[in-house]
């Protein structure tokens, strides 16, 4: 208390704000706690509804077919993907490597041959949160 203590001692009847003033500071110290406990909650509740956000933002249409595409076979070249759905192996590519990065799917490389690609659990989440399965 420093200073306000010494202040405190000098005034008449300064036990009653002695008294007050400690009680304030048990609220401050509990009110300090009960801010980190809601921080942490809320920390908590951010990352789960990012969390969810995850399986719900709509990728690029295209994206999505080829989800479903993948879905439906299990696994499949870039080559097989692109016919199948009309389009560009190049663009075809192009969505695979970002399906790769947000973990919706998987990739195995094969000697000599085109990578194979596979659906993963967050594709599947993805399919199912967005009505597709």
């Amino acid at each position: 208390m420093g200073w306000i203590a010494d202040l405190l001692k000098e005034i008449p009847s300064a036990a009653k704000f002695k008294a007050d003033l400690e009680d304030m500071e048990k609220e401050n110290k509990n009110l300090k706690e009960k801010n980190q406990d809601l921080m942490r909650k809320l920390n908590l509740a951010e990352r789960e509804l990012e969390k969810e956000k995850s399986f719900t933002n709509k990728l690029d249409p295209l994206a999505d077919e080829v989800l479903r595409f993948l879905i439906s076979v299990d696994e499949a070249q870039a080559s097989q993907i692109a016919s199948r759905l009309n389009k560009s192996k190049v663009i075809i590519e192009m969505h695979l490597s970002d399906l790769n990065e947000r973990e919706h799917i998987g990739v195995r490389h094969v000697l000599s041959e085109e990578p194979i690609y596979f659906l993963k659990q967050k594709g599947r989440k993805y399919l199912h949160a967005n009505g597709f399965i």
